[in-house]
């Protein structure tokens, strides 16, 4: 393996932490001589990571595509389905480039940390309904699809007192990005 792509909203920029305390970061650390590009952009939706598929993943030929986007969609009231089509876009042009996806669908957000931090007129509980919904139906999708797929929430959720994973109900911690880190760094090890 010589190259990974890491494509995502801030989530995978590594939004509130040092850089060097990033998920993609660690995963770089990690894996030494393989090149781990962060292709994370703050507030990217994920028709904006279509839109830069292409340019950021495909020329620079990975071998794998690490995918984590959904958040911003639903924080903007996208469906689940729209992501869904979206992250589909992507599974496709990566396979068609002998580029292996691995896709992850988000955590939830701690509703009132982010009612301090964030928009105060978001519906938060509606946010993590689709989140829920979308983690589901992005399961079943890579699951007929022979995709490897974490539904993150899934593996937040089985943390006790997970309010530590984030810096502002939104965003991940140290913390949070460790757990991330060795999530991905186990899927990849697979």
């Amino acid at each position: 393996m010589n190259s990974i792509v890491c494509i995502g909203d801030s989530l995978t920029y590594g939004y509130g932490v040092s850089t060097r305390s990033s998920w993609v970061e660690l995963l770089r650390k990690r894996l030494g001589n393989v090149n781990v590009i962060n292709a994370g952009v703050n507030g990217d939706t994920t028709i904006g990571m279509v839109n830069r598929f292409t340019e950021d993943v495909v020329y620079n030929s990975p071998d794998i595509v690490i995918i984590l986007g959904g958040t911003n969609d639903f924080l903007t009231n996208k469906s689940a389905e729209n992501a869904l089509k979206n992250i589909n876009i992507m599974v496709k042009e990566a396979i068609e480039n002998n580029i292996v996806p691995i896709v992850l669908s988000p955590p939830k957000a701690i509703g009132d940390l982010a009612l301090n931090c964030w928009d105060s007129y978001c519906d938060y509980s509606n946010v993590n309904s689709l989140v829920e919904q979308f983690g589901d139906i992005l399961s079943k999708f890579c699951s007929s699809e022979d995709i490897s797929f974490v539904n993150l929430n899934d593996v937040f959720d089985k943390i006790e007192n997970n309010r530590c994973l984030y810096t502002d109900g939104i965003h991940l911690s140290e913390e949070g990005n460790k757990l991330l880190f060795e999530v991905v760094a186990n899927v990849i090890r697979e």
